[in-house]
């Protein structure tokens, strides 16, 4: 009988040893797992993200060539030679004056669009696809379609409404008209994302200010604007950076004219670095582009502090 006990002994203790590497190595796993899965992110972001961002900066402190290739460090020479570049200022303002147009006129428009399509009625679907459509079409056809469009001799706005603009080919109007067009592109996505918030309010506390003989407009500046503040700080964020990066319709549209009144700070990074091949200036306007936008977003985070409500 002893001898038997003493045979079953190891095995006992070794499938216990068993079990319990087993369980250590589920734990291990475990905790392993989720950074498994973060590897592709992290290479592709490397990759496409912070090496040429630090490629970037090493262009805006060197001299290089045709082919990329660094051939000196020049230090601060490549900033110095923008900050009293004239053009540069030229192509900061436009930049500056369509985003001051650009990013109220955007939210302004989707929020009162969403506004209208917030209540559920028997056409919804019709005007709700209708109003996201923007955001289906792309910024060529759109580019093509409103230049015929604003054309000032067979422009159907003109002839509708019996104007006498120029439109693009104004240096006065070509920026507004540049601004127009980026405008309605954005609208459609920003709408669904107002659509979805407000929709998202409390339908008690709107019901309740009803009952208390509550305007629209109170509802509008009490219940609806904060309620939807994080949404609308999501938005003003993503429409400023996008109107600091906007280059496609002035490409596509006026080419940067009339006399370089569309010409944005990206079109002049474009026409640096991959028509003139001067890789460095354009490294040099891109950092200087990161620093602005970097700048303007913590101006709008500041926005965040004061008046956004989290539920």
């Amino acid at each position: 009988m002893l001898y038997k006990l003493k045979q079953k002994t190891p095995v006992a203790s070794k499938n216990i040893y068993m079990t319990n590497s087993k369980k250590v190595h589920k734990k291990v796993s475990k905790s392993v797992e989720p950074y498994i899965y973060l590897v592709p992110c992290v290479i592709l972001s490397i990759m496409f993200g912070y090496y040429p961002f630090i490629r970037t900066v090493l262009y805006s402190f060197s001299l290089v060539d045709f082919n990329g290739n660094i051939l000196e460090f020049i230090g601060f020479s490549n900033y110095k030679d923008i900050l009293t570049d004239k053009n540069f200022y030229i192509v900061l303002k436009n930049t500056l004056y369509h985003v001051a147009m650009a990013v109220p006129a955007g939210i302004i428009i989707s929020y009162s669009l969403a506004l209208l399509a917030n209540k559920k009625r028997k056409f919804s679907s019709v005007y709700e696809t209708m109003f996201s459509f923007p955001m289906a079409v792309s910024m060529s056809a759109v580019s093509i379609i409103f230049k015929t469009m604003l054309n000032p001799r067979m422009g159907l706005i003109n002839y509708i409404f019996g104007l006498d603009l120029k439109w693009f080919n104004d240096p006065d109007t070509a920026m507004i008209s540049i601004t127009i067009v980026s405008v309605w592109m954005g609208i459609g996505f920003d709408f669904l994302l107002f659509l979805a918030a407000l929709r998202n309010v409390p339908k008690e506390l709107v019901e309740a200010a009803e009952i208390d003989g509550a305007s629209f407009l109170y509802k509008l500046k009490n219940i609806y604007i904060p309620m939807t503040s994080p949404t609308l700080f999501f938005v003003l964020c993503t429409n400023a950076v996008g109107a600091m990066m906007m280059s496609g319709p002035s490409m596509v549209i006026t080419n940067g004219g009339p006399k370089g009144s569309t010409k944005t700070i990206i079109y002049h990074l474009y026409e640096t670095g991959i028509t003139s091949a001067n890789y460095s200036y354009a490294s040099t306007i891109g950092v200087i582009v990161f620093l602005m936008t970097f700048l303007l977003l913590l101006f709008c985070f500041r926005y965040e502090k004061k008046g956004v409500y989290y539920q």
